[in-house]
């Protein structure tokens, strides 16, 4: 699931990432949250190489820290790639997403990648 290979590697190279918003009350001031907004497949590939487009919110208390954590997030973004799984991880845009119900600063930043599908392909 490509979803969790960035939910890890965000931890790991940037702050602690989630696939939905945290429900406790030990939520770290700065985190991430990822999730997948679409996905494909590359025709020809047997089923092997997929596409996605995926969505990762960058939460802090300030707007300004919400706009420097969407930084890290997407110099951390671009360098994917280390990642044997995935081939490509581009920029499709990225902007202000602030939560009013929940009063939560945040930027999203969306991703588009070809990552090697880790699953059997469907016969």
């Amino acid at each position: 699931m490509i979803e969790k290979i960035i939910i890890d590697y965000l931890t790991e190279a940037v702050a602690p990432a989630y696939g939905e918003e945290p429900a406790n009350d030990n939520t770290p001031d700065e985190y991430i949250t990822v999730e997948k907004i679409g996905s494909g497949y590359v025709p020809g590939s047997a089923g092997l190489i997929d596409t996605a487009t995926v969505a990762v919110k960058s939460n802090a208390p300030t707007l300004a820290a919400a706009a420097a954590l969407n930084e890290r997030v997407k110099e951390a973004m671009d360098a994917i790639t280390v990642l044997p799984v995935i081939s490509r991880a581009a920029l499709n845009g990225d902007y202000t997403y602030t939560d009013t119900a929940r009063k939560q600063r945040r930027y999203q930043a969306v991703f588009d990648l070809i990552y090697y599908n880790e699953e059997e392909p469907n016969e």
